[in-house]
């Protein structure tokens, strides 16, 4: 037979590209494409298709020629016309009838309708088909539409098919031309489909064995494809075309029957091309419709051969189309098929597995909205895990998708599923080899199931903890362990023993002490580079790094870098294999997400307190002893060094390891072992890490174990604090730490401090030339002084070693001081030469200048502490030395005491034979009703005053008072002179008595009272000789009343603050007008509760007489210093007038100190109070979060009772701090303006016991630091005591000269011989202290009329 269909007709591009590729392609690979020009296909040939109804003639009708031409079709068409003229004649209307109208149509059809019924001759068929396409534009009518149609679909030869396809594909492309025949030719190519299949296969076969399989021919001419093969790919083209133009026709009986004639005819052929052909028909089936359940177990199947052949490019799309048949009706028989059937296939290949597992894990989030469908689901996910648990076949593609399927499901799935996907995890995984074949991702994705299963499964979690476990035991690859060691030294709990993860540890100063923080990871240096090497003629030089990486890195690692000074080139650092695996970054936290906020109901951790609570527990002991284990052995750098940096903020949270008594004790021994014996693993050379960096952070976890007292044992603290102590000279860069260390060990050991205290001030002594350990060993020494029971029974000698220290670092700040003022006058004058060359000269930093300020002030403070520290019957012994050893001299050569050395002077005169308290004038003397007889004199550096108080019923003397005033302090003291009465026999004297004076018969005066306590007959040089002070001079009254109100101790003040749970903003914070039981009994041992209306002493700032800032705050004092405390909590609230709390701020706005008592659970923002005075904020968190709870105190009798006992004879009795509230956080964050200067620079544990004398000292040397730093733009600091004397020496200078005397130096004694002494600012005599003068002046030296009045 011969085709129907002119070999000129044109056709359209197919309406699915993919498949009109398949048609027009050269080979099985890479199909040819269609020329959009010429619209030709590969094998040259061209046809034409229906016109497009855009491109036709408008008819118009003409009544002339219509009639003649209806009447010329039934003559030469008629069937009595012989056929070969009858043929002629049909053609030549082709054109004719383009333009005719329907009236003729109508009749052409008419006389020409046998020649389109299957049973006429091809050639008369090929003809009215010829006029049928030239009549196009009425084939919108369902008479013609069918005719032309079943003409089409006539069967003729194979030759002709592919011709016969084209016409259909104009059709089905001008979609209304086949309406209402969809489903007859739906029909028609599911057969000609059926049909064509066997002959385009062997066609197929025959061409790749006649050309070779997979070969190509030589030269530029690509081999063909077999007609047969053609034909068939337009075919299912068209089907396609059909079920994505036509959705409606392939429903019911046709849909089954074409996917089941796909799926079979696809099970059955190799070629590509006919693959590719099926898998778009089936993937258009399920966009345009929806599979049947019948076919979906075979559609299926052939999408997963598509998944994992290399051939097809349609895998993504392959994996769409499984998805979307999982969302349908027909999920039940495709979940079985991939499950049931494939995934427990061992001969399915492990890519094919893993698209699948994968497919699962996509499709879950909608499968478990159905019961019934996660009930099926996880029937098949058991069944599947068992048989891959004995799958041989280990991919890694394998279990990253079964890891991913876990991470989808697993937090939902029954506890007998969960443990089935892991089991085969972790089998899959060879958790138990050498060799792991565990990929990065797949190990975030374990931690990503860990994180969403905490918060509802705790059976779950308890699963994945121990698997971690079992993957960081065992040496793998670095990448590997750290993705799981990120999440497990993240761990923390509360105090109910919940468990939560943290977003980010406080490690970020020990990473930057490792070079792990961008900053100085990007500054470490080699000085010895090429260049370098190329200088010295090759010779290799030893290779030092330069850094300037503080020996404690503290708060400011995380708000700012220290490293300016350090040389940024990066080209010139140690060489290095790769990259650091970690680091601390602001962009990336560590984890693959962001943990939960709370902490997890459904865990605890495994304590005393939980053994028998029947919740699912972690046992931290496990992972305890891994970390142990890391740093004895050190194998792995990157994972030591993690351990290294993140060990001390775990132990920080005690409650995570409670009654892992052994492994504490291990991990004590085995930190004190390394360090007293220089034992730890060596970092790699090319790390550019010294050990004394590894010791600083080893030294951190020691100190963080301070808070495990109960597990460790005497003999253990005592090595411990050997340990300490060796630290601060054995190694470079801990020596500051070291000394907080011990600081620290003072409020919590004391009693084992006490047995080493002498041999660590030894080696403090050692350690005095280090300038930057000046003010950590002064601050040690000054709180150590206020801790008698860690020294109490040292010998002797431990005082005269610190004021040793002391004054050696007076010498050196007073060097500091010369330096600079040389620095200054050189500044000021020299040539343009001399300031360059002055410029190329070490400057002093102006922040060193301050801290030398600092240094000056606190040596003098502790050489006060530890003077009154001293019993009052050994003082005298200490003055002569202390005193030599003040003295310095000038540039002139002369010995001179700066102010505060005469404080000091001043404050041992006052009591190195007393320690009485403070003392009152009697109230007689200050009773305005009174006639009170006054005198002052200035003497020496004091100012006395006598006063003598008058009888009114005698009009004779009744008492008398003395009054010293001096720098450090003011002393009352009442004069009685005790006379006998006038015996019988003695005669009344007989006095001149003026007429004016008659009635006034006093008989005691001021004078008499000077003279009788601080004169002899001995002669007295001018210097030494009272100066009278005049009661009527404005300058001296103003004086004396700013000396009297100037407080005899130092003050300070400090804000402390309660932050609520979850509380943020500063308005609600300020509101709160109470806190927790452990804040109040933080509070009352912080100071003493006072009431402050009508106080006496500064209550800074504080209201004294209306109580508008509260009716009590806390204050302390010593003999030294006094600290008022403002309390928010204890001020009364207005919120209605003052919703933010002005009030309060006004007072904590103005603190340069601020104690904040963080029970938030949230990491605390300095700048939460914003003022210009928001110095340092010494923030106190829990170190297991508790809400704020009550708990621990009994609210009628205040005392402290065992909280959560399980000792029965416990309960209820009373307890201590610690037993209560447990251990505290404590880290000091300061102002970007102050270098890092507290010992809880970086994070310090504490006892609560132990808490609020530790915090109270960190206030009180805080509020020095701020004072000293505040007067750096107006000279030196000045206490309390250094103003009173300073008010002294403002008298001495208005009335030195008056009666010839002088101000000037003391006279100073030697053993040589008598020295000389000063009057009237002349050289004019020698004395002795006995009192012995030249004769030449004894008369002067005895008118004692000078003096008095």
């Amino acid at each position: 037979m011969q085709p129907i269909i002119s070999e000129k007709v044109e056709t359209t591009k197919l309406s699915s590209q993919n498949l009109a590729r398949n048609t027009s392609g050269t080979d099985g690979s890479q199909p040819s494409s269609i020329d959009a020009r010429t619209n030709s296909v590969s094998d040259g040939t061209t046809v034409t298709g229906l016109p497009e109804e855009s491109s036709l003639p408008v008819r118009q009708k003409d009544s002339k020629t219509e009639p003649e031409l209806r009447q010329r079709m039934r003559l030469e068409l008629s069937q009595d016309v012989p056929k070969t003229e009858r043929l002629e004649a049909a053609e030549s209307l082709i054109d004719t009838i383009r333009t005719c109208t329907v009236e003729s149509l109508e009749t052409l059809w008419e006389v020409i309708d046998d020649m389109t019924v299957p049973e006429a001759d091809l050639e008369s068929r090929k003809v009215a088909f010829n006029l049928f396409q030239a009549s196009a534009l009425h084939l919108d009518l369902p008479s013609y539409r069918t005719k032309i149609f079943n003409m089409i679909t006539t069967p003729v030869d194979h030759s002709a098919v592919r011709h016969q396809l084209m016409a259909l594909d104009q059709l089905i492309q001008q979609g209304r031309r086949v309406s209402g025949l969809e489903a007859q030719l739906a029909g028609f190519l599911i057969e000609l489909m059926r049909g064509l299949f066997p002959s385009a296969e062997r066609a197929r076969q025959a061409r790749y064995r006649r050309e070779g399989f997979g070969g190509t021919q030589s030269g530029d001419i690509a081999r063909q494809r077999p007609d047969e093969e053609k034909a068939l790919l337009k075919c299912l083209s068209l089907i396609l075309s059909l079920v994505e133009k036509e959705t409606e026709t392939f429903k019911a009986a046709n849909l089954e029957t074409m996917l089941a004639g796909v799926a079979s005819l696809a099970s059955k052929t190799t070629g590509t091309a006919l693959m590719r052909a099926f898998f778009e028909i089936i993937s258009a089936v399920t966009v345009h419709s929806q599979i049947p359940n019948s076919n979906a177990g075979d559609c299926v199947r052939l999408l997963c051969l598509i998944m994992v052949d290399p051939r097809y490019e349609s895998k993504a799309n392959a994996a769409t189309a499984i998805y979307k048949i999982l969302h349908s009706g027909a999920w039940q028989e495709s979940l079985n098929v991939l499950v049931a059937e494939i995934l427990v296939d061992a001969h399915r290949s492990s890519e094919l597995k893993g698209s699948i597992l994968q497919l699962l894990a996509d499709s879950f989030m909608d499968m478990k909205v159905d019961s019934a469908r996660f009930e099926v689901f996880s029937e098949h996910l058991r069944s599947a895990c068992r048989v891959l648990r004995e799958d041989k076949e280990t991919s890694p593609i394998l279990i990253d998708s079964l890891v991913k399927l876990a991470t989808t499901v697993g937090a939902i799935i029954d506890l007998e599923s969960f443990k089935s996907l892991i089991g085969a995890i972790q089998t899959l995984s060879k958790l138990s080899a050498q060799e792991s074949v565990l990929l990065p991702s797949i190990t975030e994705n374990l931690v990503k199931l860990f994180l969403a299963c905490m918060a509802h499964s705790g059976p779950k979690t308890v699963i994945l903890y121990d698997m971690f476990l079992s993957i960081v035991a065992v040496p793998k690859p670095a990448s590997i362990r750290l993705t799981l060691i990120k999440l497990l030294s993240r761990l923390r709990c509360d105090a109910g023993c919940r468990i939560k993860v943290i977003k980010l540890p406080d490690g970020q100063g020990l990473a930057a002490a490792l070079c792990r923080t961008r900053a100085t990871a990007a500054n470490v240096r080699v000085s010895a580079s090429p260049s370098s090497h190329a200088s010295s003629g090759g010779q290799s030089q030893p290779s030092r790094r330069i850094r300037s990486r503080a020996s404690d890195i503290g708060s400011k690692a995380r708000s700012r870098s220290r490293s300016g000074s350090r040389i940024s080139n990066t080209k010139d650092r140690f060489p290095s294999a790769m990259e650091p695996m970690w680091k601390y970054d602001e962009s990336r936290k560590g984890l693959p997400v962001a943990p939960p906020e709370d902490f997890s109901s459904a865990i605890l951790v495994q304590s005393p307190k939980t053994k028998n609570t029947g919740e699912p527990l972690l046992d931290l002991s496990k992972w305890l002893e891994i970390m142990i284990s890391e740093l004895e052995t050190g194998n792995d750098w990157e994972v030591y060094s993690y351990i290294l940096v993140h060990l001390p903020s775990q132990l920080s949270n005690c409650s995570l390891f409670q009654g892992q008594a052994r492994q504490i004790s291990d991990l004590h021994e085995l930190l004190n072992t390394q360090l007293s014996s220089n034992s730890f693993p060596d970092p790699p050379p090319e790390s550019g890490i010294r050990r004394g960096d590894i010791a600083l952070c080893l030294y951190h976890s020691l100190a963080m174990l301070l808070a495990y007292q109960d597990y460790i044992g005497v003999r253990q603290w005592n090595r411990t604090v050997s340990t300490f102590r060796v630290g601060i000279e054995k190694f470079d860069r801990v020596g500051k730490f070291c000394i907080h260390a011990l600081a620290l060990c003072c409020h919590e050991i004391p009693n084992i401090i006490e047995n080493h205290i002498n041999v660590i001030v030894e080696m403090m002594q050692k350690r005095i030339t280090q300038s930057d350990l000046a003010m950590d060993i002064l601050e040690f020494l000054g709180g150590l002084a206020r801790l008698p029971e860690a020294y109490d029974h040292a010998d002797v000698t431990l005082r005269q070693k610190i004021f040793g220290i002391c004054v050696r670092y007076l010498q050196h700040a007073r060097e500091q001081r010369k330096m600079h003022e040389n620095e200054v006058t050189a500044r000021g004058s020299g040539s343009s030469a001399d300031a360059f060359r002055q410029s190329k000269q070490p400057q002093i930093d102006q922040a060193q200048r301050n801290l030398a300020e600092y240094v000056f002030t606190i040596a003098y403070q502790v050489i006060i502490f530890w003077f009154l520290a001293i019993d009052v019957r050994e003082r005298n012994r200490h003055v002569g030395w202390i005193t030599r050893e003040l003295a310095f001299k000038s540039e002139t050569g002369k010995e001179e005491v700066d102010e505060q050395s005469l404080v000091l002077l001043d404050m041992m005169h006052r009591t190195a034979f007393s320690d009485l308290g403070e003392t009152f004038s009697a109230p007689q003397f200050s009773d305005p009703e009174r006639k009170v007889y006054k005198g002052t004199w200035l003497v020496g550096m004091s100012v006395i005053t006598a006063e003598v108080v008058m009888d009114e019923a005698s009009g004779r003397a009744e008492c008398g008072q003395f009054t010293k005033r001096q720098a450090s302090g003011t002393t009352h003291a009442v004069h009685y002179h005790n006379t006998i009465e006038t015996p019988l026999h003695h005669v009344k004297e007989s006095r001149l008595i003026s007429p004016e004076s008659v009635k006034e018969q006093f008989n005691l005066y001021p004078s008499h009272m000077v003279l009788q306590l601080i004169s002899t007959i001995s002669p007295a040089p001018a210097p030494l000789q009272p100066i009278p002070l005049p009661e009527d001079d404005d300058f001296t009254n103003r004086a004396l009343r700013l000396f009297d109100s100037t407080d005899t101790v130092d003050g300070h003040k400090a804000a402390v603050i309660y932050i609520g749970d979850s509380q943020t903003t500063e308005e609600d914070i300020l509101a709160n007008t109470e806190g927790s039981d452990g804040y109040n009994a933080f509070l009352s041992r912080l100071g003493t509760k006072v009431p402050l209306k009508n106080i006496q002493f500064n209550a800074q700032g504080l209201d004294r007489q209306c109580e508008t800032d509260g009716s009590h705050t806390y204050a302390w004092r010593d003999r030294v210093t006094e600290i008022v405390f403002h309390i928010p909590t204890m001020m009364p609230n207005n919120l209605g007038m003052d919703p933010s709390c002005s009030k309060k701020k006004a007072h904590i706005g103005n603190d340069h100190v601020k104690i904040i008592f963080n029970e938030s659970g949230l990491p605390f923002e300095f700048n939460t109070f914003a003022s210009d005075f928001n110095s340092v904020n010494i923030v106190i968190t829990p170190e297991a979060h508790t809400s704020g709870a009550s708990f621990g105190v009994d609210r009628n009798t205040q005392k402290l009772t065992h909280p959560t006992s399980t000792d029965e004879t416990e309960r209820g009795q009373e307890a201590s701090a610690t037993d209560c509230f447990g251990y505290y956080l404590v880290q000091a964050f300061d102002s970007y303006k102050y270098p890092d200067f507290s010992l809880v620079a970086s994070p310090k544990i504490i006892s609560a016991c132990a808490l609020p004398g530790f915090v109270r000292q960190l206030a009180m040397d805080a509020s020095v630091f701020c004072q000293v730093w505040q007067y750096k733009s107006l000279g030196e600091y000045t206490s309390s005591w250094r103003f009173r004397l300073q008010q002294i020496i403002k008298l001495r200078e208005k009335h030195a000269n008056v009666n010839a005397s002088a101000n000037v130096d003391y006279p100073r004694g030697t053993d040589e011989g008598p020295s000389s002494y000063v009057e009237g600012g002349q050289w004019t005599g020698s004395m002795t202290y006995g009192g012995m003068a030249e004769l030449s002046k004894l008369i002067a030296s005895l008118d004692f009329t000078r003096w008095t009045k």
